[in-house]
């Protein structure tokens, strides 16, 4: 009898245990952890959640953004920044629910552009260096910028990004957070002199580099006092440039016009009156340099009938072979244009030996070279050309055949 009581009570035991085991505990809430997280674009983070009771039973679990544009959630609670801004990530479970406030920033600045990339200048000149920085939505921080020039000597950088030109020579200027930086690389040069070969990529020498290719040669160093054209929309940068650079070569292989008769463009000189000047064989070296002005006055009457052209004479022809002359400018000038007739002038007066020792080809004899001038007696039908070797400053129809353009380009 003994026996029998202690195995049923044994079993008993054994009974009132499973019962308590398959007893389900009720889910009395949820959790998530951390509550508020901020993390960078196209950074991730795990989200951890807590059962209230501890060992509560649950049916389902859902993860779920409220803008899923700025932040993602997948189902095992790991939450992705897509997008600068703000999310709501919520976790369902059954009946319950908790959330975490979430907050994504722009992340590191990868790159620095200094504005320009490049330039060139003269010593003692200034200029002001400007960047942007990429993506445009990073956390950037202006306090951590620092300037500074690889060789102070050549080139000298406030804080600002303010430089000098202070020798010859070449330097990078680098703007950096100490982790990612930019560049503009400067090449500071001597004033140029009448004479000296100009080259592709907008440096000049008094001698000739074989190792670089010559584009042209310098007919006037500096600004002309009578170049009323503000260079600063060019490539130079600068309201007045710091001389003038003739072809090697004519734009056009056979004759053509200079543009239509019956409109005045207004390309000639006037003076503080506004009234016009005349040009003559004595003032003709001086009188007009206005040749980049005049020449985009012909574009823009080019293109409001139709366009450049070579072969009509509403298409301004010897506009259009200056400015498609087959050689490319250097980024750092006006680009070539028809000159004004004191340009041209000067120009064609280039000792032949320099053009011929470039590889060009001089000016040819007895042709009557096209300027951008128009005759200031008679706008509306007549220009100014050069009739080379014969030393001639005269005027003839707009509309006649017989022009040959060489081109210029100012730096």
């Amino acid at each position: 009898m003994r026996r029998f009581s202690l195995i049923a009570a044994a079993l008993a035991a054994v009974f009132l245990a499973g019962c308590a085991r398959n007893e389900e505990i009720p889910l009395g809430g949820v959790a998530v952890k951390p509550s508020e997280i901020t993390i960078a674009k196209g950074e991730s983070r795990n989200l951890s959640f807590i059962i209230e009771p501890e060992g509560a039973s649950y049916i389902g679990l859902y993860w779920q953004s409220d803008n899923e544009e700025v932040a993602s959630v997948d189902q095992k609670g790991v939450v992705s920044g897509l997008s600068v801004g703000s999310a709501t990530i919520t976790l369902y479970v059954d009946s319950f629910r908790s959330s975490c406030e979430v907050t994504v920033t722009g992340g590191a600045v990868e790159s620095y552009r200094i504005e320009p990339e490049a330039l060139s200048l003269f010593i003692g000149q200034t200029r002001q260096l400007t960047y942007t920085y990429a993506p445009s939505d990073a956390e950037f921080d202006a306090s951590l910028l620092e300037w500074s020039s690889s060789d102070d000597k050549v080139v000298t950088v406030d804080r600002n990004g303010n430089i000098e030109a202070v020798g010859t020579g070449k330097a990078s200027v680098i703007l950096s957070d100490g982790n990612v930086s930019g560049e503009c690389e400067v090449s500071v040069v001597a004033e140029a002199s009448a004479g000296d070969f100009f080259y592709s990529d907008g440096t000049w020498s008094p001698e000739l580099d074989v190792t670089k290719e010559c584009i042209g040669i310098v007919f006037f160093a500096g600004h002309h006092e009578n170049d009323n054209t503000d260079y600063s929309g060019t490539g130079i940068g600068t309201v007045k440039c710091h001389g003038y650079v003739v072809a090697l070569d004519d734009a056009n292989g056979q004759s053509c016009f200079w543009g239509p008769q019956g409109t005045a463009l207004g390309n000639y000189p006037v003076n503080e009156y506004d009234e016009k000047i005349p040009v003559e064989l004595s003032n003709v070296e001086n009188a007009d340099w206005n040749g980049y002005a005049y020449t985009q006055n012909m574009k823009a009457a080019a293109e409001a009938a139709g366009g450049l052209a070579p072969d009509t004479e509403k298409g301004y022809p010897a506009a259009y072979y200056a400015l498609n002359y087959g050689t490319d400018a250097p980024a750092n000038t006006s680009g070539w244009f028809l000159p004004s007739i004191s340009q041209l002038y000067v120009s064609a007066e280039m000792e032949e030996e320099k053009i011929a020792e470039a590889g060009g080809a001089g000016f040819s004899n007895r042709a009557m070279y096209a300027s951008s001038t128009e005759f200031w007696q008679y706008p509306e039908d007549m220009i100014l050309y050069s009739w080379v070797g014969i030393n001639m400053l005269s005027m003839e129809g707009k509309d006649f055949e017989a022009f040959m353009v060489r081109p210029v380009l100012a730096f």
